[in-house]
């Protein structure tokens, strides 16, 4: 039987990060697995004390908005306005930070005596046929992983690591998608992957200035084949546009602040689960129990029995350039 390393990769800013974070690891403990845990930013001492091994890296390199950026978006019906909302916002790619998770795990890891390395994300939603696939990885594929999404991608293939980019043999193919968020992999094979794993290939473009890979799962896959891998059911994953929830407070109800204009801004309060208050602009006070667009607003502050919570944290956020933040309704 091989013996498996899980790695987690985890960037746990909010309480509700950490809860699923912790739900994560004692899932992997009741199939007695050892487990290795990454981080960008510290996570507490009992959060340590679950795992078997951990590894804090402030470092973080995200890929700068001017080298590469994604956008994430979703659409709320709003019953005030009696129509849907669409949030969009512009952020920077963090798949350099993901990859310098991995690359830091397996320069530790590799150094252990493991016969496979699986790495996760830290909120991915393990059931029972991912459970039996990590504590008992199959000896007959290099990688095991599963389908990121429904389409298919055609991408390049490297078929071999040259120093010299001339030399490099590669074909086009298509492919599943072959998702982040859950793989195991035989050690040969992730020493392979680590001496692949480069920012710089990520983002190149062909001679049409193309880029080859629009998105992590992309570059992923095109790792992946490099290989013999086998496809298992599709993961899921627990924490879902956490970017276009600016309520860091409690999950009693989601907010998205609109990027100001002129101190001016929209904010949409949507996934109600109880009625909450608020006093808008220090003049009005509104009660929602709906998904609520209010406009014009210059001031907010959450109203609860305890005490009164200015968003002046979220406004500068909504704010910064770098966050590039739109809000558009559509009838």
């Amino acid at each position: 039987m091989l013996n498996n390393l899980v790695i987690i990769l985890s960037h746990c800013d909010t309480p509700p990060k950490v809860k699923v974070l912790k739900e994560t690891i004692a899932s992997l403990r009741s199939i007695d697995i050892d487990i290795l845990l990454t981080s960008h930013i510290p996570v507490d001492l009992d959060i340590q004390d679950m795992v078997d091994y951990y590894i804090f890296d402030k470092s973080n390199p995200v890929i700068d908005l001017k080298d590469k950026a994604l956008v994430r978006w979703g659409r709320q019906y709003v019953k005030n306005i009696d129509c849907s909302v669409k949030l969009e916002i512009v952020m920077p790619d963090h798949w350099g930070g993901v990859m310098n998770q991995i690359i830091k795990a397996a320069d530790i890891g590799l150094n252990l005596d493991y016969d496979c390395y699986s790495f996760i994300g830290y909120d991915v939603t393990l059931e029972e046929v991912h459970l039996k696939e990590l504590s008992n990885p199959c000896p007959t594929e290099d990688i095991v992983t599963c389908d990121w999404g429904d389409s298919w991608v055609e991408t390049k293939k490297i078929k071999k690591y040259c120093t010299n980019k001339e030399e490099e043999v590669a074909d086009t193919f298509k492919s599943q998608y072959a998702s982040c968020d859950f793989n195991i992999i035989k050690k040969d094979c992730f020493r392979k992957i680590r001496t692949l794993l480069s920012t710089e290939r990520y983002l190149e473009r062909d001679s049409n200035g193309k880029r080859f890979f629009d998105v992590a799962e992309e570059y992923w896959t095109s790792l992946v084949h490099l290989f013999k891998p086998r496809f298992v059911k599709r993961i899921e994953e627990k924490i879902q546009l956490t970017e276009l929830n600016q309520n860091h407070l409690n999950d009693l109800f989601k907010m998205f602040i609109g990027k100001s204009s002129e101190g001016v801004r929209d904010i949409l309060f949507f996934d109600i689960k109880e009625p909450v208050k608020f006093r808008v602009n220090n003049e009005k006070i509104i009660e929602i129990e709906n998904n609520h667009l209010e406009t014009d607003v210059e001031q907010i502050q959450y109203l609860t029995a305890e005490d009164n919570i200015t968003f002046l944290k979220e406004m500068e956020e909504s704010d910064r350039k770098e966050h590039s933040v739109s809000l558009k309704k559509n009838a």
